[in-house]
């Protein structure tokens, strides 16, 4: 989703490190759907929104939305964590989005908490 310029810590004392990411997605179709998964990476450049998501590290549980009818709207929340990062490496952190059942998906109103333990 190209969050990744945004979404970034540098570890500087434990390694440990938390995230929550929430807002509202959407899919524009009739029974479509959507699934938010979180992804990560440390030493490169976070990727652009549309770029392909799946090389990247996954640091959440993939979430599975549904919904009925189009534009219907629900929030979302993507939580995570890390143990043992690299103090002083810069980690970004994005989310990818597929849209399941047909139509296109969108998240909106993103929001990102992120902290070392």
């Amino acid at each position: 989703m190209g969050l990744g310029n945004v979404f970034t810590i540098t570890p500087v004392q434990t390694g440990r490190v938390a995230i929550v990411v929430g807002g509202t997605c959407a899919n524009d179709s009739v029974n479509g759907g959507l699934n938010i998964t979180g992804r990560y990476g440390t030493g490169t450049t976070p990727p652009a929104n549309g770029a392909a998501g799946a090389t990247f590290g996954v640091w959440s549980t993939t979430q599975h939305y549904y919904m009925s009818n189009a534009r219907d709207i629900a929030g979302f929340t993507v939580i995570g964590g890390f143990v043992g990062l690299t103090d002083g490496t810069p980690v970004w952190f994005d989310l990818s989005i597929a849209a399941t059942g047909g139509g296109r998906a969108s998240v909106t109103d993103v929001q990102c908490l992120i902290w070392e333990l």
